[in-house]
């Protein structure tokens, strides 16, 4: 039989060689594969080393906000100390104010009923005779 005859109504051939256009295909697909998860690997370590970045940046700015609520907290706690002593010193000053007008008031009375009254001049005395030593 020769090449291109049939046996029993099927055709012989000789097998093309396909085999090396399909391993380049695959080895450029591997190759591919590869690449992207290089890429891939590469970019994960990125954001890994970014998101650590971050963590660090957001623990300093945790420790600053905790300083300054300290800040405030000190600043509300000596404001409120404030408050209370001029509370306290209006109160006392108010209190010394009212005595002293209290006791203004009654001098001014007590001047003014003087005023009023007659002034009544009694006759000098004159000194009595002292009793003869005998």
């Amino acid at each position: 039989m020769s090449k291109g005859q049939t046996k029993g109504g099927s055709q012989l051939t000789t097998p093309q060689p396909t085999a090396p256009s399909e391993r380049s295909a695959y080895t450029a697909d591997h190759s591919f594969t590869l690449q992207a998860i290089m890429e891939l690997h590469k970019c994960n370590g990125q954001l890994t080393e970014a998101m650590n970045g971050m963590k660090v940046a957001f623990e300093k700015i945790e420790t600053k906000l905790n300083n300054q609520a300290q800040e405030i907290s000190g600043i509300t706690h000596k404001l409120y100390a404030a408050t209370v002593v001029i509370i306290i010193f209006i109160t006392v000053s108010g209190f010394i104010i009212n005595k002293a007008s209290d006791l203004m008031i009654a001098q001014m009375n007590s001047e003014q009923q003087a005023a009023q009254q007659p002034v009544l001049q009694q006759p000098p005395t004159l000194p009595s005779p002292e009793p003869a030593k005998p």
